[in-house]
């Protein structure tokens, strides 16, 4: 199969990055790049797209399907809704994300575990023609190092089973493959398998997994994201006479002294006339799996953070750094984000930074000052005249 990368930004975007599978298998959201399918799938019955209309997808299983210290209980769940998603996008008509759990015999090879799962569908009662098996092997450090899937039907027969090991996952440039292309690689062995469309496409249908996508990401109204890229632009056209407030926040605490570095670098760049904010921002943000949720959140506590504390600028920038601590307690960021606001709060722009991006991993940062530089480089990117 050919190998290529596809520009998956708009769907990412409105998509999970799981924290807790990071701890379990070292992963991190990666760029997508197409899995090899020539000459692993195993096929009992073939079947075209237009006959295919219905499929019910179990939560994935990762390793064992046993319990994992640090991994939210939801996962799997979320990973199968990930990939019924990508199914969508690919022509598939109707998808059900199931509730009930498969746990697949220790040890077993793929051809006993397929068997396993068709006896456990089978008094089910599927509303669907199809029900799909996944299950993602890794170990810290590594990622997803081997994936297997089972599709079968109604009643129970087998009609796909398909195994990518690690070198077939590896084969096409990922260091790691995360969650979501081990997501993106099982739904194109299904897109292989019943002839569906590209998930990427302009025209791709968006049904009740968009939707639920949506809801999980915390998108807010089309109509206010429709007024940022003018705010936008008339920041870019007036930058540099401009006055910034800048508020710093480091694993969830203010810091001023960020503040007072991050200020200074975008004045010296011509960001603005930048100075510390006045003030201590205090977000009360509910725990997620979902960092862009993590991000409109924040955008909203920002916002009203901001109503309830006009600044004398005219924007306002918070800057939040997630800095954690590895197991050998040196310092890890897992993301950086950036929300900018006029200074009734309005959304002019939000940003958000993780080592799935290529300037993230350049400047590999690892305290508060290195964040600092990859903000004005972000900033320097988006707030400068096009």
């Amino acid at each position: 199969m050919k190998s290529f990368r596809i520009p998956f930004c708009r769907v990412v975007m409105a998509l999970a990055v799981w924290v807790g599978l990071i701890a379990i298998l070292g992963i991190v959201p990666g760029r997508l790049v197409a899995a090899d399918t020539s000459s692993s799938a195993v096929s009992q019955t073939s079947a075209s797209s237009a006959a295919i209309r219905s499929v019910t997808i179990f939560p994935i299983v990762i390793n064992s399907g046993g319990p994992m210290p640090d991994v939210s209980a939801d996962m799997s769940k979320n990973m199968a809704e990930l990939v019924g998603l990508f199914l969508e996008r690919g022509g598939m008509k109707d998808i059900e994300i199931a509730d009930a759990k498969f746990a697949p015999p220790e040890k077993a090879e793929l051809a006993k575990t397929a068997e396993a799962f068709a006896q456990f569908v089978k008094p089910q009662k599927l509303k669907t023609e199809y029900a799909i098996f996944v299950q993602f092997f890794g170990k810290p450090g590594t990622g997803a190092v081997e994936i297997r899937l089972a599709v079968v039907d109604r009643q129970g027969k087998i009609v796909l089973t398909d195994r990518l090991d690690q070198q077939q996952l590896l084969a096409h440039g990922a260091k790691k493959v995360d969650p979501m292309l081990a997501c993106y690689y099982t739904f194109q062995e299904l897109r292989a398998f019943w002839g569906l469309a590209d998930s990427e496409r302009k025209d791709a249908p968006e049904g009740k997994m968009a939707k639920l996508w949506a809801e999980k990401a915390a998108r807010p109204p089309k109509k206010e994201l429709d007024a940022m890229p003018p705010r936008l632009k008339t920041l870019q056209r007036t930058i540099q006479s401009n006055t910034v407030a800048v508020f710093v926040q480091v694993s969830g605490k203010s810091d001023p002294k960020a503040a007072e570095e991050l200020a200074s670098m975008l004045t010296h760049d011509g960001l603005g006339q930048a100075k510390p904010g006045e003030g201590d921002v205090r977000l009360r943000i509910q725990p997620s799996t979902n960092q862009t949720r993590i991000l409109w959140d924040m955008a909203r506590g920002f916002r009203e953070f901001l109503r309830k504390n006009p600044p004398s600028a005219d924007y306002a920038l918070l800057a939040n750094y997630g800095i954690g601590r590895s197991p050998e307690g040196k310092p890890i960021v897992g993301g950086v984000e950036l929300i900018l606001c006029d200074r009734a709060g309005d959304w002019v722009w939000l940003g958000l930074k993780n080592d799935d991006h290529p300037d993230f991993q350049r400047i590999d940062p690892h305290s508060a000052k290195d964040c600092n530089r990859l903000a004005v480089e972000v900033l320097q990117q988006n707030l400068n005249p096009q």
